[in-house]
C-alpha cells in the first residue's frame, strides 16, 4: 500500500474514531481532508490539519501519521501548532493523533513531551493506533 494510500485511510479510520467515540456531535461540522475532497481544512497556525471539528462547546483537531512521519520533526511543529490551538478554545479542547501500532509509544512519549513544553493544561489528548480501531486492540487514550 503506498504511503497516500495508507495515510488516506488512517484520515477516514480518525473519523471514524470521533463518530464512535463522540456520537452527539453534529456530523455534517466535521471536515476531513482525506485528499478526496476539494474542500480544504482551515490552517491551524502553520499547518492543516487532517481533521476538525468545532461547534461552540467543542473543538476537534485530528491528525493521521505515517511510520516515521509520527516522530519527524515538521510533525512536531504540526502537534504544537493544533495544542496551542485548542489550549486557546474556549470550551471542551481536544487533540487525537492516529498512528500505526508499532509507532504508537514514541507517538505517547513526544505528546508528553509537548504537552510539558507548552504547558497544555486544558487540552485532552488522545494517541490511537490503527489496530484499535480495526479491532481487537482496546485504544488506549
Amino acid at each position: 500500500m503506498t504511503e497516500s494510500r495508507k495515510h488516506r485511510d488512517l484520515v477516514l479510520l480518525l473519523k471514524s474514531y470521533v463518530v464512535k467515540n463522540y456520537p452527539n456531535l453534529e456530523q455534517s461540522m466535521m471536515q476531513v481532508d482525506n485528499g478526496e475532497s476539494n474542500v480544504a481544512i482551515d490552517k491551524t497556525g502553520h499547518s492543516r490539519p487532517d481533521f476538525i471539528y468545532e461547534d461552540l462547546k467543542t473543538l476537534i483537531i485530528g491528525e493521521a501519521k505515517v511510520d516515521e512521519d509520527t516522530i519527524k520533526e515538521h510533525s512536531i511543529d504540526q502537534y504544537k501548532d493544533y495544542i496551542r490551538e485548542c489550549e486557546n478554545f474556549d470550551g471542551n479542547a481536544i487533540f487525537i493523533l492516529l498512528v500505526p501500532f508499532e509507532w504508537e509509544n514514541s507517538a505517547i512519549n513526544k505528546m508528553n513531551r509537548i504537552k510539558r513544553e507548552i504547558m497544555a493544561s486544558h487540552t485532552e489528548v488522545f494517541v490511537i493506533n490503527d489496530l484499535c480501531m480495526i479491532g481487537g486492540i482496546k485504544c488506549r487514550k
